[in-house]
């Protein structure tokens, strides 16, 4: 519960709110000796922070994970977490031994792994080949329950058809993740997607439903925290439009 408190608190972007719960979360999976969890957690809240735009360093702290647990879903968390950050070596080191160790992985090979790899792809502005890669994701998108991966799939295609300058695409990968808020209450992704909505109207030159999507995204932003990164990105953004 405290999990789904600190997530929440994340997408309404009461960022001091939600440190101060994970950080409770923390405490107490420890105090359980809960050491698995506890390194998931740390890698799930980096995770959010870097989707908000917040530049810490993933190393350090996918370091400080590891030297609680290394088990298969603190090292998925761990390998997503550095290709969305730029470290496509350590991410790829990652995937290429998950993918030894658990070659009948469905969630892993066919979802976790192929994320972690279109991440690289976008970083290097290769957005046709990270759509491609996430093609075997499909059956599997917007699941639920341990192991699914949720809005991720849709998330990071839409981010790649974005890099691909694929406007309409990009619209309907994002579109997705708003017709399903239910799976997934408390999911940053939701705001996240107005925003992308918003880039990817105004990719297409519809400058009057980028500014809707934009208004949006601030409306679901109206509680949030001064000074976070993509909320003062998106606000220059939004000023472009006017």
């Amino acid at each position: 519960m405290l999990l789904f408190k600190g997530e929440g608190e994340y997408s309404q972007g009461k960022i001091q709110a939600a440190r101060q719960t994970f950080a409770e979360d923390m405490n107490l999976v420890k105090s359980l000796g809960s050491n698995e969890f506890a390194a998931n957690l740390l890698v799930s809240q980096q995770q959010l922070e870097t989707e908000l735009g917040y530049s810490t360093a993933a190393a350090p702290v996918v370091a400080k994970a590891f030297a609680m647990a290394k088990d298969r879903d603190t090292r998925a968390g761990a390998m997503d977490l550095l290709a969305r950050t730029g470290d496509a070596s350590g991410a790829e080191k990652l995937a290429a031994g998950l993918a030894q160790e658990f070659p009948n992985d469905t969630m892993l090979n066919s979802v976790w792994i192929p994320i972690a790899r279109a991440f690289t792809e976008i970083r290097h502005n290769n957005g046709s080949k990270a759509v491609a890669l996430l093609e075997v994701a499909r059956p599997y998108e917007l699941g639920q329950g341990p192991n699914s991966r949720n809005y991720w799939a849709n998330y990071v295609r839409a981010e790649a058809f974005l890099n691909a300058h694929d406007g309409a695409n990009a619209v309907a990968e994002y579109q997705k993740i708003l017709d399903h808020q239910g799976g997934e209450a408390v999911s940053p992704l939701h705001a996240l997607a107005h925003l992308g909505l918003g880039r990817a109207y105004a990719l297409q030159g519809d400058n009057a439903k980028a500014r809707t999507a934009y208004q949006d995204f601030f409306a679901a932003s109206k509680d949030a925290d001064s000074g976070i990164p993509i909320l003062k990105q998106a606000k220059a953004e939004y000023a472009k439009l006017q």
